[in-house]
């Protein structure tokens, strides 16, 4: 009796994903001029390189240096923390991180495949400064956590605007 009610509540579950529009997080379709991509302006040792050449090699883009390809060109990389609530003593209590990534994506043949966009990314948390080194901590983390999501969301954009 309770293998048919188990069977019937996953079909509902999965339906109701389904019916909102819910997919997992795969492969995005990416022109075929991007096969071969150059990421610049920016360090190849920078944070988000990394994440991009990680993203985009899991699509199966090969990452390139200046061979001809089509060009991923970052030209704005800023991650900024901001004061977002003072505590009655005038001590922060509460900070926001905003992250800003502006880009575009050029063709081998210095076509214009994707124009100048800009994402932004903005994440909240509390600091007390009592927990300094974990309230560090932290702020490391959410920087890190924002970048792997930024080098994502570049890549899902891209494939957007290239449909």
């Amino acid at each position: 009796m309770r293998t048919p009610i188990r069977c019937l509540t996953m079909i509902v579950l999965f339906g109701a994903l389904a019916a909102c529009g819910f997919q997992m997080r795969g492969n995005v379709n990416l022109p075929a001029e991007m096969s071969q991509t150059d990421i610049s302006g920016i360090s190849d040792n920078s944070d988000l390189a990394r994440e991009l050449e990680l993203v985009l090699r899991g699509n199966g883009v090969t990452v390139v240096k200046d061979d001809g390809g089509a060009t991923l060109k970052v030209t704005t990389n800023r991650l900024e923390r901001d004061v977002l609530a003072v505590g009655t003593n005038s001590e922060v209590r509460e900070f926001i991180l905003n992250y800003v990534v502006s880009f575009q994506v050029d063709g081998a043949s210095g076509s214009e495949l994707v124009p100048s966009q800009t994402l932004t990314l903005n994440r909240e948390y509390t600091f007390d400064t009592d927990q300094l080194l974990s309230a560090t901590s932290e702020e490391e983390f959410l920087g890190a956590e924002m970048t792997r999501e930024m080098a994502r969301r570049i890549v899902e954009q891209i494939s957007l605007l290239t449909r």
